[in-house]
């Protein structure tokens, strides 16, 4: 995780790449450098502590399971952080 302001982050791999959307919500890890579709605001559940990230440029949130990750859901899935 890698704060870029108070109001964005970006999600980063091992091995240095970042996570970006694109508009139909498809995950990839490919990008070495930081653009808009690697940009997600970071929301916390004050209830439980988890987390949710929102598409900076598509508006959507980062969800799913296991490999059938995406960006299309249109309600906070709450991560928990370790």
């Amino acid at each position: 995780l890698e704060q870029d302001n108070e109001e964005f982050v970006y999600l980063i791999s091992p091995l240095g790449y970042y996570l970006s959307t694109d508009k139909y919500g498809k995950i990839s890890c490919e990008k070495d450098i930081k653009c808009d579709n690697c940009k997600f605001y970071l929301e916390t559940n004050k209830r439980d502590g988890k987390w949710a990230f929102k598409s900076f440029i598509h508006g959507y949130y980062f969800a799913g399971l296991g490999d059938s990750l995406h960006c299309f859901s249109k309600q906070p899935e709450w991560w928990t952080i370790h």
